[in-house]
């Protein structure tokens, strides 16, 4: 299920990932988390039905896990030199269900999407699950390999995963201790993460942010989080 919807110079994709079982979630019916990946803005302030989630998402950082009741709700959000909300958004968010907020692209046209998240505990116990989420302006032939040299993700391009579901999907991979993962765009190394340790049955997903060639703060790294 894909929604867009567009307000001035701003875009809002929402996309409901549905595959997997749904993970319970111990103390609350629903969970959201939010990643930045706007270079050069400002910090983001996000509200879900009046209350507050975060008011200082600064680029490159997360907030994981914000508990909300699960209920018809409207998500708005803005940028903190910003008098009103940028834009907004009204959508069902399920009983028991985990999402993913994204804020991604070039300052002057930055996009959202909200993900469902796939809670679902892989099929086997012996493997480890990646998903690549490439959100480096500009790059158009990414991969990721492993410190062995092998393509785990490859064919990925800047935000291909925003209207295909199947791109939001998880890899299964080895379980490794130390491992090392490097995110080329051609024959081009961006940015490497070391020391990973991919349990088996469990899920990660691999943040691509930056933009293309940029040197500084913008340079394009990785941003890896266990789901738990």
């Amino acid at each position: 299920m894909v929604k867009s919807l567009k307000t001035g110079a701003f875009c809002c994709v929402l996309l409901l990932f549905w595959a997997g079982c749904q993970k319970p979630n111990a103390n609350f019916n629903t969970r959201i988390s939010m990643l930045n990946a706007v270079p050069g803005t400002l910090p983001f302030s996000v509200e879900i039905n009046g209350r507050v989630l975060t008011n200082n998402l600064l680029y490159g950082s997360a907030k994981f896990y914000e508990p909300t009741p699960s209920a018809t709700t409207t998500v708005r959000w803005k940028r903190n030199s910003s008098t009103g909300f940028d834009s907004s958004f009204v959508t069902d968010l399920p009983n028991g269900t985990d999402f993913t907020l994204l804020f991604f692209d070039s300052v002057q046209r930055y996009q959202t999407v909200l993900m469902r998240d796939n809670w679902q505990q892989p099929k086997s116990g012996s493997q480890g699950y990646l998903r690549l989420l490439p959100m480096v302006v500009n790059a158009r032939s990414l991969r990721l390999t492993n410190d062995t040299g092998r393509t785990i993700i490859s064919g990925r391009a800047f935000a291909d995963f925003k209207n295909s579901t199947s791109l939001q999907g998880f890899t299964a991979t080895d379980t490794t201790t130390n491992n090392t993962y490097k995110l080329f765009n051609g024959s081009v190394l961006l940015d490497s993460i070391m020391g990973v340790n991919v349990l088996g049955g469990t899920s990660y997903s691999i943040y691509a942010i930056g933009v293309l060639n940029a040197t500084g703060v913008n340079k394009p790294k990785l941003v890896l989080h266990q789901h738990q």
